[in-house]
């Protein structure tokens, strides 16, 4: 019982690192290439939708991409 519980942990823990390792890319993506990755992020987004598979998939888009963009915004800001 107690094997499971730490495979459990350490995987849980590897799909957290994954995520950050991602999100750390796609920030550094986003600077180099500016406004190119935000228009392409752009395009996954939805606003304002009553249909339940866009906002799943607008969801999906901002948590892949939501730090990249939001990096951006705030360094273009200086």
């Amino acid at each position: 019982m107690m094997n499971n519980v730490g495979e459990i942990i350490e995987t849980v823990t590897l799909i957290i690192a994954l995520w950050f390792s991602l999100q750390v890319g796609l920030s550094f993506l986003t600077i180099l290439l500016g406004t190119i990755m935000i228009d392409y992020v752009e395009l996954g987004i939805f606003r304002h939708t009553n249909n339940l598979f866009l906002k799943f998939f607008t969801f999906v888009t901002l948590l892949i991409f939501g730090l990249g963009p939001f990096i951006y915004t705030k360094l273009s800001k200086f």
